[in-house]
């Protein structure tokens, strides 16, 4: 599974999405190419409003049963290492894909714009994923800025209500603007994974989670 999400998310998610964005630009198609704004600032905006609409397709996949059960197999692990960040159903990807691909076409967005979003998007996620432990004072400054390790691990937690929470891939803002940030990293979370069943960890049997009652 690792090995197949990695192959779709290097070839398929970046390197489509900047394609794309060459041919909006070429095309005059987007917001972007109706306004006349200086590159940097239409990159900022891309990564920002990349980053809510990704926040959104998070929280998505959470409360709507057929999306769950894709993404449930990123959640399926009883332990979180750097390699869960990139662990997903390719039946996800696919539609995460397409769901960028329409934001891009609507903004116009720049593919240098893109390109810088998706590559702080996974050096984050891998971060936030990991199984280290930051010096407190650390970990507490990065969290105003970034999603980080103590801060994602408890939405990996068993618990629903934890998982319904904490939504955030890149920056952690959206998480505090909705009231989304359930824990202070006081306390260290402990038991990642499924409530409802134990996952099977096999590849084949992953790729039939969805189709399972």
């Amino acid at each position: 599974m690792l090995a197949l999400s990695m192959l779709l998310m290097a070839l398929l998610v970046p390197g489509g999405l900047v394609a794309l964005g060459v041919f909006a630009q070429a095309a005059g198609w987007g917001l972007f190419n109706h306004w006349a704004l200086p590159l940097w600032a239409t990159m900022l905006i891309t990564v920002a409003v990349f980053d809510i609409a990704v926040y959104a397709q998070h929280a998505l996949m959470h409360r709507v049963p057929w999306l769950w059960a894709l993404h449930r197999v990123h959640h399926s692990e009883d332990h979180l290492d750097f390699t869960s960040a990139i662990r997903f159903h390719p039946f996800e990807l696919g539609l995460s894909l397409l769901y960028k691909g329409a934001l891009v076409l609507l903004l116009g967005a720049p593919w240098q714009g893109i390109l810088l979003f998706e590559v702080l998007l996974s050096s984050v996620a891998l971060f936030s994923h990991s199984n280290v432990r930051l010096p407190r004072r650390l970990e507490a400054i990065l969290r105003w800025v970034l999603v980080t390790p103590d801060m994602h691990r408890w939405h990996h937690e068993h618990a629903v209500r934890l998982q319904r929470s904490q939504y955030g891939s890149l920056l952690s803002i959206w998480d505090r603007l909705l009231g989304m940030l359930k824990t202070d990293g006081s306390a260290a979370a402990t038991r990642p994974g499924l409530a409802e069943e134990a996952a099977p960890q096999r590849f084949l049997a992953l790729l039939k989670l969805r189709f399972r009652a």
